[in-house]
């Protein structure tokens, strides 16, 4: 149960866009869904344990990409700030 409501919350936690990629994995494996309004509705107590090891699967994914991404832009401000202000220090003596 505690899986599942982990689980629940890392969705609800995503972008839109890999909100709507969870939906199309659910809905690509047939998952019962409402919808209304407020959005699309899953009743997760319903899950197969193939469609939770898919949605498992996508939000390692997804956090492994971010995580990586949050790395290269790290690294990316440490190399401008290293670069540019010896840059600057150069462009000032000429």
């Amino acid at each position: 149960m505690d899986e599942l409501i982990t689980l629940r919350e890392n969705i609800q936690n995503l972008s839109k866009f890999h909100q709507l990629e969870v939906f199309r994995i659910l809905k690509k494996n047939n998952v019962e869904y409402t919808e209304n309004r407020n959005g699309i509705f899953v009743n997760m107590n319903k899950l197969k344990e193939s469609s939770i090891s898919l949605l498992k699967e996508y939000l390692n994914y997804v956090f492994k990409q971010q995580s990586q991404i949050e790395n290269m832009e790290r690294k990316a401000a440490h190399y401008k700030k290293s670069f540019f202000k010896n840059n600057k220090e150069i462009m000032s003596l000429l």
